[in-house]
């Protein structure tokens, strides 16, 4: 059995990529492999670029193939290709895919779906700590409520129709709907692997990774960002920083944004808050716009519920009150605003800065 596990993004793919690398011996000792096809990462991505190669003409991508092919030759082992990029790939490419790896093998997709109103804010988070939003929460729920990326039921709908419904499976990130409750145990049941692996491995390799920051780490992330958007500084003079950097990339509309990043800024921002005593929960969207992401996430169920052999069993939930507060950086309490500020500003990255930006971040901070 070769298992595709398509992601989606932000349903914990990097959790279940990080527990197969890391326990391999274990799993493969019960049926199951991680291969690394030659690829120097922890997902599958290589997969994908092989089949970009042979859309171009370059025949070189189908060694990639021919690997996949040579798994079959060990009886009775299963194995777990894995990459959320899966999810992104055109109905074409997924037929090339099938094409290949079906020569050999009986596949099965697993995929795994995130309420919206929960997905929304995910993805705002993640978007803003990597400086590509510099929009509060209203705004970018404005610009992205129309998504593409939120119509679960055709992202996947893709892959039944290739594959066969009756070889697709989607499993809720809910953990009252999870198998032991967590994520990485399901993974492991719905991969055909027994419990005792949950079991052997060490307690470490279960942990969530690549979490969402405290909220208060993403809008001080925003808060400087926009800051050094807003500052006009000479960015063919500082392009050569490895500090700093900013990019243009295309917005989902075709519209262009901007990307900046300075190095480990993400990490200091997220280890100050928590060292700051933040972290708490906070409510970013209101009452309107999480109906609105349920109605359409629950819709989007039911389309994706006409099709599978096992269908997909959403908990009752009510939407939340008035929302006290938008986040933004000058909604963060004085105590651990004030604390963060003294953490950034007092060693790298900050300290590592160009002097311009330096002077702007230390502007925000209230320094």
């Amino acid at each position: 059995m070769l298992y595709v596990h398509i992601g989606l993004h932000k349903t914990g793919t990097s959790t279940i990529q990080r527990f197969f690398r890391l326990n391999t011996a274990l799993t493969e000792r019960h049926g199951l492999a991680f291969p690394d096809l030659g690829f120097d990462s922890r997902t599958h991505g290589g997969v994908i670029a092989a089949l970009r190669d042979i859309e171009k003409g370059d025949a070189s991508g189908e060694a990639v193939f021919e690997a996949i092919d040579r798994l079959a030759d060990v009886d009775g082992r299963s194995y777990l290709l894995s990459t959320e990029n899966f999810e992104l790939m055109p109905p074409r490419r997924i037929e090339m895919f099938a094409e290949r790896i079906r020569r050999r093998h009986d596949v099965r997709v697993l995929a795994y779906v995130r309420d919206l109103t929960r997905l929304m804010p995910s993805v705002y988070a993640q978007r803003t700590k990597k400086g590509r939003n510099l929009r509060d929460i209203d705004t970018f729920f404005a610009m992205t409520e129309d998504w593409k990326r939120f119509r679960v039921s055709e992202l996947i709908g893709r892959w039944g129709e290739v594959f066969g419904w009756d070889k697709v499976r989607v499993r809720p990130l809910d953990r009252e709907a999870l198998n032991g409750g967590d994520l990485v145990s399901d993974a492991v049941a719905a991969v055909g692997l027994p419990p005792p692996v949950i079991e052997e491995a060490p307690a470490g390799t279960r942990e969530t990774f690549n979490a969402s920051p405290p909220w208060e780490a993403v809008e001080t992330l925003r808060a400087i960002y926009a800051a050094i958007d807003a500052a006009g500084l000479d960015w063919d003079r500082l392009g050569r920083s490895n500090r700093v950097q900013r990019k243009t990339f295309s917005e989902p509309g075709g519209e262009q944004g901007v990307v900046y990043k300075i190095n480990r800024l993400e990490d200091a921002c997220a280890e100050a808050a928590v060292a700051a005593g933040g972290g708490g929960r906070v409510q970013y969207l209101t009452p309107e716009q999480w109906s609105a992401l349920r109605a359409l996430y629950m819709a989007e169920i039911e389309k994706l519920n006409a099709h599978l052999d096992q269908p997909i069993v959403i908990a009752d939930e009510r939407a939340p009150g008035e929302r006290p507060f938008l986040p933004a950086y000058a909604e963060i309490g004085e105590p651990v605003r004030r604390a963060m500020a003294e953490r950034l500003l007092g060693g790298p990255p900050v300290t590592a800065l160009p002097q311009p930006v330096a002077d702007v971040v230390r502007q925000v901070l209230g320094a």
